[in-house]
């Protein structure tokens, strides 16, 4: 899907599009609530939408915006300044992200059970929401230097729901000064 002047899309506009694999939307600034996500049982384990996401200019995100979009690997956050909750929950694939300086909150169940999550750059985060990172891989070492308040097991380790077994933590050290 290309939309080179689409500047927002709306609730669920896309959701349940599990056919869809790269969506461009370079004046998108708006992503409504579950405007990507897969939100059908019978799909959430069938289909596996978005495998690229092109949206240089979205500066906010709807609650659940891109929930089990599990072939996304990469996302773009650059421009971003808010998040609804659950915004990136279940992407299993996404193993990066990339933040910008506007980024100040990561909401509740932003990056919930984004198991593959390796590299993120949370410089800027001043809030980190209950359940942010449950059940995400954490590395080695986080720099949360900006950070102010940490929310209930916002980086609870978690376990596979198919066998119920306790994932791996890496976590080692923090530092927030």
């Amino acid at each position: 899907v290309n939309m080179p002047n689409v500047t927002e899309i709306g609730i669920a506009a896309f959701g349940d599009c599990i056919n869809l694999q790269v969506f461009q939307a370079e004046k998108l600034e708006v992503g409504g609530a579950y405007a990507f996500s897969v939100i059908s049982e019978q799909n959430t384990y069938g289909g596996a939408p978005f495998a690229t996401i092109y949206a240089p200019n979205l500066r906010e995100i709807g609650e659940y915006a891109f929930y089990y979009c599990y072939n996304l690997q990469e996302m773009d956050l650059t421009n971003v300044e808010k998040m609804g909750e659950g915004a990136l929950a279940y992407n299993m694939n996404l193993t990066t992200v990339i933040m910008g300086e506007n980024t100040h909150e990561i909401p509740r169940y932003c990056f919930y059970y984004c198991f593959g999550l390796e590299n993120i750059n949370l410089q800027y985060v001043k809030v980190i929401g209950e359940g942010s990172f449950y059940g995400v891989v954490i590395p080695e070492h986080l720099e949360l230097t900006n950070v102010e308040k940490i929310g209930y097991q916002a980086f609870a380790v978690g376990s596979d729901e198919s066998t119920g077994e306790a994932f791996e933590n890496y976590l080692v050290s923090i530092n927030a000064p």
